[in-house]
């Protein structure tokens, strides 16, 4: 884990007014149903998790970056109109997302199709800004839904670890 790269994607997400706290509640609304006891602060270690991953962080910079570049006109020709505009048909912004959600397992990649196709919460929020203001979040709101389905599947695999364990043990007996 890198210091530097979360430092720097933790001013940029203050920059977009996202928190981790935001990412985990949307985590913990959707695994409550699944997961039995499971508590806020299970979510909030989850995204921290993945947040700590080397390829997230690269995923997320990668993401920030090119939002950024975006904002202040920097991007070359058509591709300048394409994240500016979150055309539909870019489908990069998703690649991107996908790849990352992809290191935690099939339930974080179907997931991550669901977050992108509902966009609940912060989700939304991002993508209603870009929208309604025009400040690029084109990859952004694709990597906080990517975030959100990887702490989801991890919290899922970790599940059922524990129980998978837990009837073993008691077949041991």
């Amino acid at each position: 884990m890198s210091k530097e790269n979360l430092e720097y994607i933790s001013k940029e997400f203050m920059k977009r007014h996202i928190s981790i706290a935001d990412i985990a509640y949307e985590v913990f609304k959707s695994q409550i149903d699944y997961v039995e006891n499971l508590k806020i602060s299970d979510a909030n270690i989850a995204v921290s998790k993945v947040l700590s991953k080397t390829e997230v962080q690269n995923a997320l910079m990668v993401a920030i970056n090119l939002d950024n570049l975006a904002n202040k006109n920097m991007l070359d020709g058509p591709l300048q109109e394409a994240v500016h505009s979150d055309k539909g048909t870019f489908g990069i912004d998703e690649v991107i997302a996908l790849s990352t959600s992809g290191l935690y397992g099939s339930i974080a990649t179907t997931n991550y199709g669901y977050l992108d196709k509902i966009k609940p919460g912060i989700i939304g929020r991002l993508n209603d800004l870009q929208r309604e203001t025009g400040f690029v979040t084109t990859f952004l709101d694709d990597m906080v839904a990517a975030i959100i389905s990887s702490a989801e599947g991890k919290i899922a695999h970790n599940t059922e670890e524990s129980d998978t364990v837990y009837v073993e043990m008691m077949v041991k007996r």
